[in-house]
């Protein structure tokens, strides 16, 4: 058990997603996935993992729109044990 934890800014009107995936035994799972313009503030996410894995991976995808009026951060990221 694990709890994935950030800030994330996303701002515009061309803004992309932001996707939360975890890797595990070769194979990729989106875990949240945020799409679109959220405001211009800073939201709080958490996210709780159950991973029988032994080994595996955090991946943080974003995408930006077509044009400058897109933007996408991350800020204050943690990964700790137990449920969020």
């Amino acid at each position: 058990q694990y709890c994935l934890s950030a800030y994330f800014h996303m701002y515009g009107q061309q803004t992309g997603y932001l996707a939360f995936n975890i890797i595990q035994a070769g194979h990729k799972y989106t875990l949240k996935k945020y799409v679109g313009n959220h405001g211009n503030r800073w939201l709080h996410m958490r996210l709780s993992i159950n991973s029988h894995a032994p080994t595996f991976q955090f991946e943080m995808e974003g995408h930006t729109g077509s044009g400058y009026h897109s933007d996408i951060a991350i800020d204050d990221l943690s990964v700790t044990h137990g449920h969020c």
